[in-house]
């Protein structure tokens, strides 16, 4: 149900001092003009917090309202979604007055979850969790084979991914990629959910990955604010950053 009106209350978005599964839920209130409690905590906190969460994991969203009840859950998807129906008073973001638009942000929104699978392997792996994946606790090849993974996650599959944004642009933007967004003409939840995972691959964090390109970007009149890897929060004057990356805008760049 679209938002008929902000809802009173104050927010408290908890994750790490980093980009991560929390950015685009940072974005997404930035881009509604919600103000909001961005906590950041320290990873050597995280130990003591954890058992509180709903699921053992971060981020999670507390909501106080007027009336004094506290609401908090996890699921960034989740919250993304409880945003722009609060506080989108635009009803741009999560149009859904209008189903065809809706159902078009669901299939992006959809894309990313996609790649971010595509890329769990390598990434969980390298941060020693590779004994979910059938190998023992000592295991010499691990470093070998995540550079491998990586390596051929950024041949094969995130030049696949980037080519279905690329469609995605041309055909909801009349056949130029460098105009629009994602869905057409505005911003959507849809843009704000792919340009931290995009930034991820462009930013240097990624092992064997980050070695090896650099992302070409679209700027199409906005701009973001780098020093916070958040929005402005001046909305319909100020907006972000879209990057994009299709196959032909992978550049060599080995250090």
């Amino acid at each position: 149900m679209a938002a008929q009106g902000p809802v009173a209350c104050s927010c408290k978005l908890t994750y790490f001092p980093i980009a991560g599964a929390c950015e685009k839920v940072r974005l997404t209130f930035h881009m509604c003009g919600k103000e909001f409690e961005d906590n950041r905590i320290a990873f050597k906190d995280w130990s003591s917090l954890k058992p509180s969460t709903p699921y053992g994991q971060i981020p999670v969203l507390q909501i106080t309202y007027e009336d004094g009840r506290v609401h908090e859950f996890a699921q960034s998807g989740a919250m993304v979604t409880w945003v722009v129906r609060n506080f989108d008073t635009t009803r741009k973001l999560y149009p859904e007055h209008d189903i065809e638009k809706v159902t078009l942000i669901e299939e992006v929104r959809g894309l990313s979850e996609d790649m971010y699978r595509a890329w769990g392997p390598s990434l969980y792996m390298g941060m020693g969790r590779h004994q979910n994946f059938g190998h023992p606790e000592d295991w010499p090849a691990k470093d070998e084979t995540v550079k491998m993974l990586r390596e051929k996650f950024l041949e094969n599959e995130l030049p696949r991914y980037c080519g279905f944004l690329k469609t995605h642009m041309e055909k909801n933007n009349g056949g130029a990629a460098d105009q629009g967004f994602l869905c057409g003409s505005e911003v959507t939840i849809a843009d704000l959910i792919w340009l931290p995972q995009l930034r991820y691959f462009q930013a240097g964090i990624a092992d064997h990955v980050m070695q090896n390109i650099k992302l070409r970007y679209y700027y199409n009149e906005f701009v973001l604010d780098d020093k916070c890897f958040c929005c402005c929060a001046v909305r319909r004057s100020v907006a972000l950053l879209i990057s994009f990356v299709t196959p032909a805008f992978l550049i060599p760049c080995r250090r």
